[in-house]
């Protein structure tokens, strides 16, 4: 028996492109506004995400650079780090590269590594972003950083000798994680508009109670926390199936 991979790594592909465009757009949106908190949120989650996603599949060197990505990310939002020009340079950069890879496994079926110098780079930013001052500029050529990891198959093929239910089970699991993922989508929009609605009753110019204002940081609080949560439990489904997966391989 056979388990096809080609409409799971199409569905990837498909995601994978929207969440780069989203970053690299919500990037350049922070250069004009730092301070925008909701922006960065959820440039965090696309990038948390694709970093899952990627992993759930095996594309070990896209998911290991949006982990650099996002933790970046994580750092600004939690306002351990500032925005500067040059992480805001760093960020597209990285997130330029990033849609390369993705095209580069769109058309080759390659899952390539991210260069070097640039995952040092982001690790800096990561690690001791209260001593960076201007980064060097990164010399991306791609003919020399195009390594292949390993190829892409279509098909996993399981041997025969395994249990046909133990199989079964695997193949619900894709399907209850598949669901759990949508759920995850109208969660995390949910989210963004509890933020914004808080939002607007922070910049009201018509008083607002006290006690509802903090009611809506609570619940926004709460939203956040939440969707985080079902992210995790959803992330540690995708690795049991992956071990499920690789014992039938």
């Amino acid at each position: 028996m056979a388990i096809d991979r080609g409409k799971f790594l199409a569905k990837f592909i498909e995601e994978a492109k929207k969440h780069a465009a989203q970053l690299s757009s919500g990037i350049m949106h922070l250069e004009q506004d730092p301070e925008d908190e909701q922006t960065l949120h959820t440039l965090f989650r696309c990038a948390h995400t694709l970093k899952g996603s990627a992993g759930m599949i095996n594309l070990t060197g896209i998911s290991e650079f949006s982990h650099h990505i996002e933790s970046v990310l994580s750092m600004l939002r939690d306002r351990k780090a500032p925005f500067t020009r040059d992480t805001a340079d760093m960020l597209l950069k990285s997130t330029d590269y990033l849609s390369d890879m993705i095209e580069q496994l769109s058309k080759e079926g390659e899952d390539i590594q991210a260069p070097a110098e640039l995952v040092e780079s982001l690790k800096r930013l990561e690690e001791a972003p209260e001593e960076k001052g201007e980064l060097d500029d990164l010399q991306l050529e791609k003919s020399a950083s195009l390594e292949q990891k390993s190829g892409v198959q279509d098909v996993f093929e399981v041997k025969t000798d395994k249990l046909e239910e133990l199989i079964n089970t695997v193949g619900e699991l894709s399907v209850v994680n598949q669901d759990l993922r949508r759920e995850m989508g109208d969660l995390e929009q949910l989210v963004q508009q509890i933020n914004q609605v808080t939002s607007s009753l922070e910049r009201s110019p018509v008083p607002v109670a006290p006690s509802i204002l903090e009611q809506s940081r609570s619940v926004r609080g709460k939203g956040a926390a939440l969707a985080d949560t079902v992210t995790q439990h959803s992330y540690s489904l995708s690795r049991v199936n992956g071990e499920l997966k690789s014992m039938l391989i």
